[in-house]
C-alpha cells in the first residue's frame, strides 16, 4: 500500500508531502502505480528545486519520498507546485483505493 501523507500549515498551504510504501501490482520495475507515483514525486522535487529555485528538502530512499518547503521559502508557485502533485495523486487513489491512500496531516508551527 502507497500512503500518502499531505503535510498542511495552519494557513491550508502544503508545508510538504511524504510518500511510503509499495502498490505491489506487480514485481519491483515493472509496477504501473509506484511508477506513476514516482515520476509525479520526482516531478515536484525537481520542478521545485530547478524551475524554482526553492531549497526544498528531499529525502528519497526506496519506498519513501519527502519533500518539504520551509515556510520562508513557500510561495504562490511552490503552492500551485504542490496542487497540481496532490491532484495526480489523488486521481491515482481513485483508480488504485485498495493499493494508494491519502491523509492530511498538520504541520508544527
Amino acid at each position: 500500500m502507497i500512503q500518502v501523507s499531505i503535510n498542511e500549515r495552519s494557513d491550508g498551504s502544503t508545508a510538504g508531502l511524504l510518500i511510503e510504501g509499495h502498490a505491489g501490482l506487480a514485481s519491483a520495475g515493472n509496477d504501473i502505480l509506484c511508477a506513476a507515483v514516482s515520476v509525479l514525486s520526482e516531478n515536484l522535487g525537481a520542478s521545485l528545486t530547478l524551475l524554482l529555485e526553492v531549497p526544498a528538502e528531499i529525502h528519497a530512499n526506496d519506498g519513501l519520498y519527502r519533500v518539504t518547503v520551509p515556510l520562508k521559502h513557500h510561495s504562490d508557485a511552490s503552492e500551485l507546485l504542490f496542487q497540481s502533485t496532490i491532484l495526480g495523486l489523488r486521481v491515482l487513489a481513485e483508480q488504485y483505493p485498495e493499493r494508494m491512500r491519502l491523509s492530511r496531516t498538520r504541520a508544527p508551527e
